[in-house]
């Protein structure tokens, strides 16, 4: 994934393109509870872009935007944080977003990884974030990516009154799964989709559809093994993308991974998976 920074030029079509994740990103007013002028505000997007700190994800059009400070606000003093550091030590994201017609794709969890690596570029000791208390498939998304809640403040923002936000910092010592573990735990770099796709292997292709073809009772075709991960950005199988009830199941419910939900045990979905794959359970531990 590369992002971006956007310019002044860009103004007009970052406003349009939150407006319409306000718009039509369901549930949008009972998780996040962003509202159009109020928050974002389009001043607030000018000032990002003028400062450099509004980076665009693109495919052709606007897919994500974030803003990454190379500091922290005053509000950010209360918490008790994992390290020690002053405030121009600090990288803070905000306004995370990513169209409507793409959530639910890995693509803000790899935005976050970039916002990471961007901190890290640029000698950041700390990578910080806030939300509010009701975005939980927000809170699910960051501590899946090694991030720390850290206590919480009442504040009052133009678009919500006085609510609490949920503090959260990069814990750099803490495990996080590695990106190749699929959804219901399942290790995509041992898939042959997968190692075709990575290896550009034609041949390991027209295997893999022949087999897949069989067991399935289905027309799969060597064009169709195309696969990057169920949880990075890019190609997936047809399966994968669209039949899979297990990946669907947890991108509805805004889980990570199964290993986040807590009827995962009883759960006839990935049960079924755990039975067959072992190692498919203890990659989600």
């Amino acid at each position: 994934m590369t992002l971006q920074k956007a310019a002044l030029a860009d103004y007009g079509a970052v406003l349009a393109f939150y407006d319409d994740v306000i718009e039509r990103t369901p549930e949008i007013g009972r998780y996040a509870r962003w509202q159009k002028g109020k928050h974002p505000t389009a001043e607030g997007i000018r000032s990002f872009i003028e400062e450099g700190s509004m980076y665009l994800y693109r495919e052709r059009d606007i897919v994500g935007a974030m803003v990454v400070t190379l500091y922290q606000g005053e509000d950010y003093h209360a918490i008790e944080w994992l390290k020690d550091v002053a405030d121009n030590e600090v990288a803070v994201i905000h306004l995370l977003a990513v169209s409507p017609d793409r959530q639910s794709e890995g693509i803000g969890s790899g935005m976050v990884m970039e916002a990471i690596r961007i901190a890290r570029d640029h000698g950041m000791r700390s990578v910080r974030l806030d939300a509010l208390s009701t975005n939980t498939p927000a809170h699910r998304i960051y501590e899946g990516l090694g991030f720390e809640y850290r206590g919480k403040q009442h504040l009052y923002a133009e678009n919500t009154g006085w609510t609490d936000f949920y503090f959260f910092e990069l814990n750099e010592t803490k495990k996080t799964m590695k990106r190749t573990i699929g959804i219901c735990g399942i290790d995509c770099e041992k898939c042959d989709a997968f190692i075709a796709t990575r290896n550009n292997d034609q041949a390991l292709r027209e295997k893999t559809a022949k087999l897949w073809a069989e067991l399935n009772n289905a027309p799969i075709l060597p064009e169709h093994i195309n696969c990057e991960g169920c949880r990075k950005d890019g190609a997936k199988t047809f399966f994968c993308s669209e039949l899979c009830a297990v990946r669907r199941c947890a991108l509805e419910k805004g889980f990570e991974t199964c290993g986040d939900c807590p009827d995962k045990e009883t759960c006839p979905k990935v049960g079924e998976i755990w039975s067959n794959n072992a190692q498919a359970r203890v990659n989600l531990q």
